[in-house]
């Protein structure tokens, strides 16, 4: 049966050859290596310059594929595993390691999770991403904790440079509704940017129906050349019969340029979240979390070699709740780093360290190097370590009596410790003529005091009580083998294969829901004499344990996706896509509310 899957992909593939000999419009291959990414060093870089390997999904890429959500626009990067338990239910895992060693930032604003400290990317629409930036391994040094196994960067839409209108509408199975509608312009110094939208689907179950609304609204005021203001607004509300769910982002930023060589950002923000959980026969349960942080930080140039970029941030984060009380904490940070070109900017490197001050933790040192050494203009060479501090999540330590999740019971544990780790990877690189890229890439992580949970005892009703503790030792290593093709302008192909290896020393066994073996191909043909532009997605993941006895493994699988795009006008086009095109439904992938089979979608999309 999975011979099903590549013949499916081969046959799509040579029904493209014919078009592409009749696109005269095709012209010659390339790579998008020359665009510009921030988030590896917080400093302008091109893709095949940063020190940092950085993966980039455009908003072309995410309007050509079938991604409806910030989760299904990561799905094809090497090494991101996306978790899903159903519709709207998505968190990422980076390099074989949970999604809570991942920070996940909007805007470059650090969000808060939920269940499972799990940051739900459903809840980002993909007509609201201007962009989104991956970075792997330990990124402490300017990003604080959380930040072990990578960043995840969403950049929503920016203010324009013109007047524009865009909207989109789609209808799926599980009655699935999607509308969204955005509008911009510039008036003199002051632009903006406003989106609305709203998302509904029954494909949960019963009691789950999904029903949620969104806006964002980015505004700018540019003072004089050298200074602006900005304003950057994200709310999100989800409602069900069993849940109701609001989030907002709200962050005030100043810019100020003192020179060519020189400028200074600060960035103040709030980010709150309350959720309300009434279920048959269990008692309500609510949660507030509201995470203040404010960051400075300064950039010097010295010469034409040398970035200094020095930074402090203070985050205060609380969590008032039925099952902890009223907790909170407070961090307090200053970050050095400094980026050198030598040898005519063949090889760079990049040093510095962060020192966080935790209340109740203490003082920790986070140390990071980076080095890019061009052996030349094609093969590059990519070195990182660092050191990462994990504090324990405030509903892990203050639990202090059982309470009821779906099949068992959860209690905390005020005796668990952070946890550290110590990254390194090592990325070689080439690319032939701007058109053929390959990339293999090595990782590891050893932890120390991983928290995991375990079974403690059972309650009255007879369900497992489940409790965090530390793991003395574990590891994740593995190992990456990338490509990426586009031979003529209008076909893009990539594949990728990893393999994570992430286990507790003591058992010698692969952690929970981590899949030993991810694959992922992409193909993309643009038809720009008719209009139209077809893509295929195939992901491969392979067998995992599912228990939290690490004896039961889940059969391995393949997801397949299409998307056909027409273009109607120069305003308008539509699409309709399939997901997972052969009905797989596999364990790691549903629960008792979820059943993700097959799925379509079709719709339009404009803009004035």
């Amino acid at each position: 049966m999975k011979k099903i899957y590549f013949y499916g992909i081969i046959c799509f593939f040579f029904l493209c050859l014919p078009a592409i000999g009749d696109d005269k419009a095709s012209g010659t291959g390339a790579l998008t290596l020359e665009e510009i990414v921030v988030t590896g060093t917080k400093s302008q870089h091109t893709l095949e310059d940063t020190p940092v390997t950085t993966y980039l999904v455009t908003k072309e890429e995410i309007e050509k594929s079938n991604a409806k959500t910030a989760g299904d626009a990561l799905k094809w990067i090497p090494g991101v595993y996306i978790k899903s338990n159903g519709f709207a239910r998505q968190s990422v895992n980076i390099n074989g390691l949970p999604n809570e060693y991942t920070l996940v930032l909007i805007d470059g604003i650090r969000q808060t999770g939920r269940h499972a400290n799990a940051v739900d990317l459903a809840n980002i629409p993909s007509d609201m991403i201007e962009r989104i930036e991956v970075i792997k391994g330990p990124s402490a040094l300017l990003y604080g904790s959380d930040a072990v196994a990578g960043v995840v960067n969403v950049i929503t839409r920016k203010v324009p440079e013109k007047r524009y209108v865009a909207g989109k509408g789609s209808y799926g199975t599980g009655d699935a509704v999607e509308t969204q509608f955005n509008f911009g312009e510039t008036l003199g110094k002051f632009s903006y940017t406003l989106g609305a939208g709203h998302q509904s689907s029954n494909h949960m179950g019963d009691g789950y129906e999904y029903d949620a609304d969104n806006a964002v609204g980015n505004f700018q005021y540019q003072i004089n050349q050298d200074n602006s203001l900005s304003l950057n607004l994200n709310i999100y509300n989800e409602n069900s019969d069993y849940l109701d769910d609001t989030k907002f982002n709200g962050t005030i930023g100043i810019d100020t340029k003192f020179s060519e060589t020189s400028n200074l950002k600060l960035n103040i923000s709030e980010h709150f979240a309350t959720r309300r959980d009434i279920r048959p026969n269990q008692s309500p349960r609510d949660w507030d979390y509201d995470n203040r942080q404010a960051l400075l930080q300064y950039n010097q140039m010295f010469g034409d070699i040398q970035l200094v970029t020095i930074g402090a941030e203070y985050r205060q984060n609380n969590l008032e709740s039925t099952e902890v009380g009223d907790q909170d904490e407070n961090i307090v940070s200053s970050f050095l780093q400094d980026e050198i070109e030598l040898f005519n900017s063949s090889l760079v490197l990049v040093i510095g360290g962060r020192i966080d001050h935790h209340d109740q933790w203490g003082t920790e040192f986070n140390p990071k190097g980076s080095l890019l050494y061009m052996i030349n203009p094609e093969t590059k060479v990519r070195l990182n370590a660092g050191r990462a501090f994990l504090a324990p999540q405030l509903d892990d330590l203050y639990k202090l009596h059982p309470h009821h999740h779906v099949s068992y019971w959860i209690v905390g544990n005020p005796d668990i410790e952070p946890e550290t780790s110590v990254g390194y990877s090592i990325d070689l690189e080439h690319v032939w003529a701007n058109s053929l890229l390959g990339r293999i890439s090595f990782f590891r992580n050893d932890i120390d005091n991983m928290i995991s949970s375990r079974e403690i005892g059972t309650y009255e009703t007879g369900e497992s009580i489940m409790q965090s503790y530390n793991i003395d030792e574990a590891c994740a290593q593995g190992f990456e083998l990338e490509a990426q093709y586009a031979p003529i302008k209008s076909l893009f192909m990539s594949a990728a294969y990893t393999y994570s290896e992430t286990e507790d020393k003591a058992v010698k066994k692969q952690i929970r829901n981590m899949p030993k073996h991810t694959g992922k191909l992409r193909l993309r043909y643009d038809n720009e004499s008719y209009g139209y532009t077809v893509s295929s997605e195939l992901e491969y993941i392979g067998k995992m344990y599912t228990d939290k006895a690490l004896t039961t493994e889940s059969d391995d699988f393949f997801l397949l996706n299409f998307k056909v795009t027409k273009t109607l006008s120069d305003h308008i086009n539509m699409f309709a896509g399939v997901d997972n095109v052969f009905d797989e439904v596999t364990a790691p992938e549903t629960s008792r509310y979820f059943d993700m089979g097959v799925s379509y979608t079709g719709g339009v999309s404009f803009r004035f």
